[in-house]
């Protein structure tokens, strides 16, 4: 088993593209007679955050684990969650269990395994122990993590949602057979974005975040002495891998809100291309960024422009039940800026790209070169 708070960050920032594609009124509709609305789901695991992050905290202070219980729908109920703003409401939830991940980060191994029999976890817990059953507080976090997912399947019951929206995972592996062949103009400029923007740079070793089929992963290999290419999706992978051959290259799935085990040593260049409109929170990305840069080392950022996205433009591709809409969120030039500044990185250059390189139309490619 995984340690909880790399299950609970995992959890929190994989369901947030769902959750945030949710219209505020969709999402203050009761599931069904005598249900909660999304934003009631997510109203008690607020509850339930903030809850447990006092009995975290105090368990660690005595050798018991015992909680106050809470009436839950008297909580919901007098709170009026349904009335709240959904993007206030998701936003406050993800805060809250990010925290709480950082709560049981910090816990001591021997305080988290240190077995207790002083408890009520048969009165508090998700899945209940027997009453005389010794618990440890890493259980109750566990426990915590399993509950958590199990109201998140109410509001997100599987990969795809009912206004055609699917988890970015399952979203990339039905496009990877046809990413290749459909007309994309943003794939296209990206790669001559990437092209221009690198031109003359050759790192002896780059990380490639984001190489989906290999589409930019063939020119890189010209360019640099070893590349290691990362995605999350088994399906562009596989394409990646069928396309490129080359010992240059180690391709490695991993997902990049984790921690980044998969990176050894120091680059000299990491490029990610059209991916962090999937990402949430691009601090703790560029904070780990700047972890496996080398002094002098530079970063490349490709993205679709965030003009584009004001005016609704998203990853989408037609597949046999229409069209799919990949989840994403609506980052602003100087979201990219100050998290690469507060990671300690520097902005070298900031271009824009064209359709047709019509300067008079709104820009499509944002390209960020940025240094250690």
């Amino acid at each position: 088993m995984s340690n909880p708070w790399v299950d609970l960050r995992a959890a929190v920032e994989e369901a947030m593209p769902a959750l945030r594609v949710l219209s505020d009124a969709t999402a203050a509709k009761p599931r069904g007679p005598g249900k909660w609305s999304p934003k009631e789901v997510i109203g008690h695991l607020i509850d339930s955050a903030t809850n447990n992050h006092g009995r975290f905290v105090r368990a660690q202070l005595s050798s018991s684990l015992r909680g106050e219980g809470y009436a839950q729908d008297d909580w919901v109920r007098l709170q009026r969650y349904r009335e709240a703003d959904w993007t206030d409401l998701i936003e406050l939830w993800r805060r809250l269990n990010l925290h709480l991940a950082h709560v049981m980060e910090a816990a001591t191994e021997a305080t988290r395994t240190q077995t207790r029999t002083d408890h009520n976890m048969d009165l508090i817990a998700f899945g209940t122990p027997e009453v005389n059953e010794p618990v440890t507080l890493e259980f109750f976090m566990n426990d915590y993590v399993e509950h958590l997912k199990h109201h998140l399947r109410q509001v997100i019951p599987g990969p795809t949602s009912t206004n055609g929206s699917m988890d970015t995972r399952t979203a990339y592996d039905e496009w990877a057979g046809q990413y290749d062949t459909n007309l994309n103009r943003t794939r296209d400029l990206e790669a001559q974005a990437l092209r221009w923007t690198l031109a003359g740079i050759n790192p002896d070793r780059c990380l490639e975040i984001g190489c989906g089929t290999g589409k930019n992963t063939a020119w890189l290999a010209t360019q640099c002495a070893q590349i290691t290419a990362v995605d999350f999706s088994t399906g562009m992978l596989e394409r990646a891998r069928e396309k490129i051959t080359s010992d240059r290259v180690e391709f490695v799935q991993a997902d990049i809100i984790q921690p980044w085990t998969f990176a050894s040593g120091d680059y000299d260049l990491v490029t990610f291309s059209l991916v962090l409109e999937h990402i949430a929170d691009l601090d703790r990305v560029m904070r780990e960024t700047a972890r496996v840069l080398r002094p002098g080392g530079q970063v490349y950022i490709g993205e679709l422009h965030p003009f584009k996205q004001y005016n609704g433009t998203k990853a989408r591709f037609e597949s046999e039940q229409g069209t799919q809409v990949v989840p994403c969120f609506d980052h602003h030039v100087s979201d990219f800026t100050q998290a690469a500044l507060r990671a300690g990185l520097r902005v070298l250059d900031i271009q824009e790209y064209f359709d047709d390189d019509a300067r008079d139309t709104v820009p499509r490619i944002l390209a960020l070169l940025l240094a250690k």
